[in-house]
């Protein structure tokens, strides 16, 4: 069985947020905390919106 794992902040370059609610359940329903290859389950897209940069990540099914 895969470790389930809680994400509650994301660090990037240098600015801490609060993780989006759901991200830990998608990455752990993904399998995306065990081996590199279960990152191809998930398709993610970054796109800047109103002068902020968003990444959406998709579980492939």
């Amino acid at each position: 069985m895969t470790p389930q794992f809680k994400l509650n902040k994301l660090r990037i370059d240098g600015f801490e947020v609060d993780a989006p609610v759901g991200l830990s359940e998608l990455i752990n329903r993904a399998g995306a905390w065990g081996p590199r290859e279960n990152v191809d389950r998930l398709n993610q897209t970054t796109e800047q919106r109103n002068g902020r940069l968003v990444t959406t990540i998709f579980l492939k099914r």
